[in-house]
């Protein structure tokens, strides 16, 4: 349950508004991955889905209006304005994000949907991903349960109409 709570931080903690009936909600958990949504309407509607990997604090975040990759790390002490790439490397995949702080232990960076596909199906399918902050930090991120999320992630996107991050892979996408 900590780990719930640690990944609702890091997405909580930038931007959802808390109105009567809003919250979030856990989809899937695997290893050190868990997919959860947040409603502000009871459980209607969503409008945010969130897909992170607790443990390297990685989230990819999507509502009506941005997909965005989000890093995190209680240890930064990020000062404002700042700004810095991030290279994320799995399998054959690697892609530059430019990021930007959004509070003293968070970055943030844009994506397009086209983007958010390539990187899930590179999360979904190799075994573990490196960070690059900058040319000197790295974080390697294990990916052991990340497709059964990052798929039910996709469900999430996809069935909000926030927008289209391509079909889930795996068992969700099964009728059986």
């Amino acid at each position: 349950m900590r780990l719930f709570y640690s990944a609702c931080a890091l997405v909580v903690s930038c931007g959802i508004a808390h109105a009567q009936g809003a919250g979030m909600a856990l989809d899937a958990a695997q290893g050190n991955w868990m997919a959860f949504h947040h409603t502000n309407d009871g459980g209607v509607g969503t409008d945010v889905c969130v897909g992170v990997s607790v443990d390297t604090q990685i989230a990819l975040r999507v509502d009506e209006n941005d997909i965005e990759i989000r890093f995190s790390d209680p240890k930064w002490s990020l000062p404002n304005n700042t700004r810095g790439n991030v290279t994320v490397a799995a399998g054959n995949y690697s892609h530059l994000f430019h990021t930007m702080a959004a509070n003293p232990t968070m970055l943030i960076g844009e994506m397009t949907a086209d983007e958010a596909k390539d990187l899930l199906v590179a999360l979904e399918t190799a075994p573990s991903a490196k960070l690059t902050f900058g040319a000197k930090t790295t974080k390697n991120v294990p990916l052991a349960g990340s497709t059964k999320v990052l798929s039910t992630f996709q469900g999430c996107v996809q069935q909000a109409g926030l927008a289209d991050l391509g079909s889930p892979a795996g068992p969700t996408n099964s009728p059986f």
